[in-house]
């Protein structure tokens, strides 16, 4: 039990950014596959949209491709 705690502190202390993914990966490792693929599709729209939204790269790029009903 202690390992744990020093394990956590450590990266607490360490690097914030740690713990916080960590511990949401602890938690979704027992949910169902449909779940996890649900959240995994749920982040790639978010990343796709942000993408989207901020670079006109992007938008060339799906506009070119015709993806933009996907957004």
């Amino acid at each position: 039990m202690f390992k744990k705690e020093l394990f956590i502190l450590a990266h607490q202390v360490g690097d914030r950014g740690f713990y916080p993914p960590y511990k949401r990966l602890l938690c979704s490792r027992w949910k169902p596959y449909s779940e996890q693929k649900d959240e995994q599709e749920k982040q790639l729209r978010h990343i796709i949209r942000f993408a989207y939204n901020n670079f006109p790269y992007y938008q060339e790029v799906f506009k070119s491709l015709d993806l933009r009903g996907f957004l």
